[in-house]
């Protein structure tokens, strides 16, 4: 597992948390399961210092894809299958 620092939004303001998962992917659907997370503006991965940066961190559009997922394992598998390749 690595360590993942995100600038996000949580009720409009900026605000900085610390993750510790698998991949850049696990990063994004934690940050969207959260809930509260308005919109994601860095994540810094610290084991390399790789940064992604968004212009528009919104997370609406992939909030409501993952509430169409019904199984929560289906999204580790495939998760677990990307990182196998990638």
């Amino acid at each position: 597992m690595d360590e993942y620092i995100i600038d996000v939004i949580i009720d409009n303001k900026p605000e900085r948390l610390k993750v510790y998962v698998q991949s850049l992917h696990a990063v994004i659907d934690n940050m969207v399961s959260l809930g509260s997370v308005q919109s994601i503006l860095k994540i810094l991965r610290t084991k390399d210092e790789r940064e992604w940066s968004f212009k528009d961190g919104g997370l609406e559009r992939l909030s409501e894809l993952r509430n169409e997922i019904i199984s929560e394992a289906d999204i580790a598998n495939e998760l677990n299958k990307y990182n196998e390749y990638n």
